[in-house]
């Protein structure tokens, strides 16, 4: 059995609900391809920036962030170049505050606003992708097969049916996090989040929604290979300003995940573009991922539903989203450049001295 779509997409996370979402709203017809059970487990602290407001509200989606699922993030203080903290206070800026996510819930959220605008979710898994002139083929369990003449990949980091169409996925260096949650103590009622520096890294912590505390180390894969991570509490209880929150009993359970910049060789092809991770990743230093997932998601419906609308050719969709996403990655890598650059404390440090010439190597 075969069902027809104007769009395929490929991941239900935030690009790919924002871009069905946007797809439906204007009439066409989007099936959401998403393995649900994957997004009720619980995710690594996330926040969206002031500037996701006004995005939020010109998706119309603002009002999803009333909820008490959410917790308002009115700072960042830093210890990065120096031993002192800096602060960026949110009540400054013209947006206003950013927010501490609790992602299951807000995901949830985003494919449920895509639901009621019409999106056909299917949560069986793809077999196969096939490319045809004019449209394509997606096979999934069960039998069935869905044509659609556009395919978006919005699958994460893995970007796995691009990779398939003939992209490559490209690094910019080998970050990971190494990360755990933990109940804090009573006596921790710091509510901002902080971000210091060290010899194998920078950590990150903050307190989440649901009351927990995240501990983040940011470091190189091969010092994770090493067996930095044995050492992971030795060197939190070695930090500045973030020892003071550790529990005084704290037997971590530790977790890995990869966290460096990537991007596509291409964004997109013949009637495919790839969104959020799946097209370019961001080091979350720059707190740019979600926010960029969301804008990606409304940027990639846009221009399909001028060329299915016959405003512009294909080939137009393609040159015309490449071209953004090459000058928001640009500004990325620049910024990146010059932050990680400004930490001239770990002269001696395998970590330190890696990440910046990885950073210069990819931004030229």
């Amino acid at each position: 059995m075969t069902k027809d779509f104007d769009v395929v997409i490929i991941g239900g996370g935030p690009a790919g609900a924002v871009a069905a979402r946007e797809l439906a709203k204007n009439g066409r017809r989007v099936a959401l391809l998403d393995k649900q059970k994957e997004r009720s487990r619980q995710r690594i602290g996330e926040s969206l920036p002031p500037a996701a407001r006004p995005l939020l509200r010109r998706l119309g989606l603002l009002e999803l962030m009333n909820c008490d699922a959410h917790r308002p993030a009115f700072a960042n203080f830093s210890s990065w170049g120096h031993g002192a903290l800096d602060v960026h206070d949110f009540l400054q800026d013209p947006n206003g505050h950013g927010w501490h996510l609790d992602r299951v819930r807000f995901d949830a959220d985003l494919v449920k606003a895509a639901l009621d605008q019409g999106v056909v979710l299917i949560t069986r898994e793809v077999s196969r992708v096939e490319e045809k002139e004019l449209e394509f083929v997606v096979s999934i369990s069960g039998g069935e097969s869905l044509k659609a003449r556009w395919l978006i990949d919005a699958s994460g980091r893995s970007a796995a049916f691009a990779r398939k169409l003939g992209a490559v996925r490209v690094r910019d260096d080998r970050l990971m996090a190494i990360y755990a949650w933990v109940q804090p103590s009573s006596r921790d009622r710091d509510a901002r989040t902080l971000i210091e520096t060290c010899a194998d890294g920078w950590w990150y912590s903050s307190r989440l929604p649901d009351s927990s505390r995240l501990f983040s180390l940011h470091t190189d894969r091969a010092l994770v290979k090493e067996g930095l991570d044995g050492k992971w509490l030795e060197s939190l209880r070695g930090t500045r300003h973030l020892k003071s929150l550790v529990p005084r009993k704290f037997s971590p359970e530790l977790h890995v995940v990869e966290a460096g910049g990537s991007r596509l060789s291409q964004f997109g092809g013949k009637r495919w573009l790839a969104a959020g991770d799946a097209a370019l990743a961001f080091d979350p230093l720059s707190s740019q991922g979600l926010f960029n997932a969301l804008y990606s998601g409304m940027k990639v419906s846009e221009l399909i539903l001028k060329e299915l609308a016959g405003e512009i050719s294909t080939e137009e969709v393609v040159e015309q989203y490449s071209s953004r996403l090459e000058e928001i990655r640009a500004i990325y890598l620049a910024r990146q450049t010059l932050y990680y650059g400004s930490e001239k404390r770990w002269e001696d440090s395998q970590f330190w001295n890696e990440q910046n010439r990885n950073l210069k190597a990819v931004a030229i």
